[in-house]
């Protein structure tokens, strides 16, 4: 998986492994160090609506189960929409299949 934030919007592109990993299991997380006893968890889960949460340094996306089942399939559409941020503020979300994209383990 790739994060970018950019502000108020979080994009995450998704290699074909996670696309194939979210269909059958449902969820793909990775973990990246960040110190000393620190890390930081992106989760990918599967649910009824686009989502997203953070809590105890673990930064979780939901997506409609739905686009999971249309990506394993080989749709790559994006999907697009915001999220309640709370306190009158909305995050943009974009969640995209990159199957398209080949790499030799960058």
């Amino acid at each position: 998986m790739k994060l970018r934030i950019d502000g108020a919007t979080l994009r995450l592109r998704l290699m074909p492994d996670d696309v194939r990993r979210l269909a059958d299991a449902g969820s793909v997380t990775d973990t990246m160090p960040v110190g000393p006893g620190a890390a930081l968890t992106l989760g990918l889960t599967t649910g009824d609506a686009l989502g997203v949460t953070l809590a105890d340094h673990v930064l979780t996306i939901r997506v409609p189960t739905v686009w999971a089942e249309r990506w394993a399939t080989g749709d790559d559409a994006p999907l697009d929409g915001t999220v309640d941020a709370g306190e009158g503020r909305t995050l943009a979300v974009r969640v995209e299949p990159d199957g398209a994209c080949r790499h030799d383990g960058a």
